[in-house]
């Protein structure tokens, strides 16, 4: 008896098909398209701090890192238009967003600051700072391949007058009210922390501590004045220094 000798079948190679990695286009509000981001890996953190316009403190992977955005110089502690550019990037990176970051050439700056493009949701958060004004665009080689989207993008808020190239409204002539001390009567207001009754915070006009609470319409005669300290009342809505521009 012959035993046939059972054919051996082979299973075939199976050749993986590479993963390929989109190259990243930010899409901007607006409808806007920035290409320039180069498509390096991507790092994935959560904000957890504030520094200022242009740096942020983030957690990746457990670890707090400062970053530095590319590209862009805010105006620092104490320089015009500061607490407005700190607050703008606030507003673009909350504490507890998730942001991704990608760099250029370098990873760190010279006192250890990550320096990296930033998304933030459909936001290219380096991009917005600079075409709003609240940043201007500053080319730090190596890093550079989106240098000259951030300078148009300065021009034209430079043009527009955006942001910290807004002219500086001028304030209308102060009208104190009848019992404020400018005008030789006495102040009625309670719970006020100096002689006055004047908040210090509203140099230019006499507006009383709270509580309570004050808004814009209970001071029709103001406008336009400037607030140099907290502002207690909330009048500066948008941020500029100046409160009540609408009486």
């Amino acid at each position: 008896t012959n035993t046939k000798t059972p054919t051996i079948t082979k299973t075939p190679t199976i050749t993986k098909t590479p993963t390929i990695t989109p190259t990243f286009t930010p899409t901007l509000r607006g409808g806007e398209f920035v290409s320039c981001v180069p498509g390096h890996a991507r790092e994935i953190a959560m904000v957890t701090g504030i520094i200022d316009g242009d740096t942020i403190e983030v957690n990746m992977n457990g670890e707090l890192y400062i970053v530095r955005y590319i590209g862009i110089d805010a105006l620092e502690s104490g320089q015009y238009y500061e607490t407005q550019s700190k607050a703008a990037n606030a507003a673009y990176v909350p504490v507890g967003t998730v942001i991704t970051m990608i760099k250029d050439i370098s990873e760190t700056d010279r006192y250890g600051r990550l320096l990296r493009y930033v998304i933030a949701g459909n936001y290219f958060v380096n991009y917005q700072m600079v075409i709003k004004g609240y940043a201007s665009a500053s080319t730090n080689k190596p890093d550079v391949v989106c240098a000259s989207i951030f300078s148009s993008a300065n021009t034209e808020a430079i043009y527009n007058k955006v942001g910290k190239y807004q002219p500086t409204p001028t304030p209308k002539p102060i009208v104190y009210p009848t019992n404020s001390p400018s005008s030789g009567g006495s102040s009625d207001d309670e719970g006020s922390n100096d002689n006055s009754g004047c908040h210090p915070s509203y140099p230019d006009v006499c507006i009383s501590y709270p509580p309570p609470d004050k808004d814009c319409g209970d001071y029709p005669q103001y406008s336009n004045f400037r607030v140099v300290g907290p502002d207690v009342h909330n009048f500066d809505r948008d941020g500029d220094g100046y409160c009540c521009e609408g009486n």
